[in-house]
């Protein structure tokens, strides 16, 4: 007798990221950080779960906080949407993440005030890339096609709705 092959369940887990950009010289801060699955890294927007009872707003400034050190105030509308699936600790995670805009002078970040040891372990270091050394880059990106994503939005403003973006 076979056993059945029962799906395991999916969490699904909504999360917050920040385009940090200095418009000055279309530098945006980017977090290098090993996947969940200890496999390779990649570089990523700051930001993370949100909170119950914790608007996106509010998610978006904590987590920007405990990522970067940066205090971040009122945001504009939300640019980007992406939906991803990975697996972390046995389970699977389908994160559907909102992405929002927020010009910023250059900065040194520090992950110094982020509590999560969890994602301390995973974390590798901050960067601030140039749209140019991100298109000639061999590094993983993501949202995928990072570089032109920028662009786009540098080009043509902040779309009203927010674009997918896809993986």
């Amino acid at each position: 007798m076979r056993a059945s092959s029962v799906p395991d369940p999916v969490t699904i887990r909504h999360a917050v990221r920040a385009i940090l950009m200095d418009c000055d010289s279309q530098r945006i801060l980017l977090m290098r950080a090993q996947v969940p699955e200890g496999t390779h890294d990649l570089w990523l927007t700051p930001g993370g779960g949100m909170e119950p009872a914790e608007s996106q707003h509010q998610a978006l400034q904590r987590e920007v906080w405990e990522e970067t050190g940066r205090r971040i105030g009122n945001l504009a509308p939300p640019v980007w949407t992406r939906r991803h699936t990975y697996e972390f600790r046995g389970m699977s995670i389908e994160q559907h993440e909102t992405f929002y805009f927020v010009p910023t002078a250059v900065f040194e970040p520090t992950s110094r005030h982020n509590p999560a040891a969890a994602e301390m372990s995973v974390f590798r270091e901050f960067r601030w890339w140039s749209i140019a050394e991100i298109q000639r880059s061999e590094e993983i990106f993501v949202p995928l096609h990072l570089a032109d994503r920028l662009q786009h939005l540098l080009d043509a403003g902040p779309p009203a709705p927010p674009i997918d973006v896809g993986r």
